[in-house]
């Protein structure tokens, strides 16, 4: 399985891409010129160890380049690390938002024109700025309108390779950070439809290559991730093995005469939906006859002028109330108290005369 996905990588590496991305000096272990040509343009050759050496005939530039299958190996785990990949799915989120099968040639063009030109400084004049982007568009699009997300990574991946030094996943992971923050600083996805739907077929669905199935699976949740041991054992244990406290029976809404295991599930129950058992418990209470829903037999529901009445006493007699009650009567208190005092006095003053 591996060979195979190592004889993919040296598949690519024979591209003819544009300067751009043809620098695999950090890969490379010898070039020298093809004299005469070779006749086939990959060959293969066991070394004096137990590696592997990869012959690539460069037609354009007429050289031979050799690459070991150990730094092939290396270079691959590099393009399939985990860090790496995510980091560019944040950059191809940006360029397909809307999740579509893939992108369009209008949008390959332009990505890779700020990004040689205003990012890695490949080139200053505009016109061979343009021939490059359109020497790899071709050698990546082929036949098809449509870009999917495997073969744009691969040929992105060949531009990292050429502008990063060393072979290390943090330089790789950097220069591609830097790619991204630009894109969002300079707004370069205000400037295109990102939407268009016109260069795939109705009904195509994006494919992916099989090494990347295991990073679009998602996370499991914390409930799955809980192990055993973290459960209660009230709840591990069978319900009828439980020791039941005398405390648990005596309330009205369980009969005495259930089981155990029928008072622990309801109870259960109780915790897990307190509504449902609320009602549950009203619903069970007997009812006399004549007795309503409320369990009141005299139960009337007031009227509502009278409610009302009842709010309006209640703002008149209140002590920061401002009202004036209706009700009240004028007051003579002062004078029947006086006028008793005058009776009072008069029937003594008569009765010390009569005793005289």
């Amino acid at each position: 399985m591996m060979e195979n996905a190592l004889v993919a990588e040296v598949h690519i590496i024979t591209r003819e891409y544009s300067t751009s991305r043809s620098n695999k000096n950090k890969w490379r272990v010898f070039r020298k010129t093809a004299t005469p040509p070779p006749t086939s343009i990959i060959d293969y050759q066991p070394t004096s160890g137990e590696d592997m050496l990869a012959i690539i005939y460069q037609k354009k530039l007429d050289v031979v380049d050799g690459y070991l299958f150990s730094h092939l190996y290396k270079r691959l785990m590099l393009k399939r690390n985990e860090v790496l990949f995510k980091t560019f799915l944040s950059l191809w989120n940006l360029i397909n938002p809307i999740k579509m099968p893939g992108i369009s040639k209008k949008v390959y063009f332009s990505l890779y024109e700020i990004i040689y030109v205003e990012i890695l400084n490949a080139s200053t004049e505009e016109q061979s700025v343009k021939s490059m982007v359109l020497t790899d568009m071709k050698i990546d699009f082929g036949d098809s309108e449509c870009l999917g997300l495997s073969d744009f990574y691969d040929g992105f991946f060949e531009c990292l390779d050429t502008f990063t030094r060393s072979t290390l996943v943090i330089e790789y992971v950097r220069v591609l950070k830097q790619i991204h923050g630009h894109l969002l600083k300079s707004q370069w996805f205000n400037q295109l439809n990102l939407s268009g739907r016109l260069h795939y077929k109705e009904g195509a669905k994006p494919q992916y290559s099989p090494w990347m199935i295991q990073y679009f699976k998602p996370e499991e949740s914390l409930f799955h991730k809980s192990s055993a041991r973290s459960i209660p054992s009230l709840f591990k244990a069978p319900i009828g093995s439980v020791r039941i406290s005398e405390r648990l029976l005596k309330g009205s809404v369980f009969s005495r005469e259930k089981s155990s295991g029928d008072i622990l599930s309801k109870k259960i129950e109780m915790l897990i939906n307190p509504k449902e058992s609320r009602n549950l418990r009203s619903s069970n209470k007997p009812r006399t006859a004549g007795q309503n829903s409320f369990g009141n037999s005299s139960f009337k529901p007031k009227n509502r002028r009278l409610r009302s009445i009842e709010i309006d006493h209640l703002d008149v007699v209140s002590p920061l109330s401002i009202a004036i009650k209706k009700s009240r009567k004028n007051s003579s208190l002062l004078e029947e108290i006086i006028e008793g005092r005058r009776n009072y006095f008069r029937r003594v003053s008569s009765q010390s005369q009569l005793s005289d």
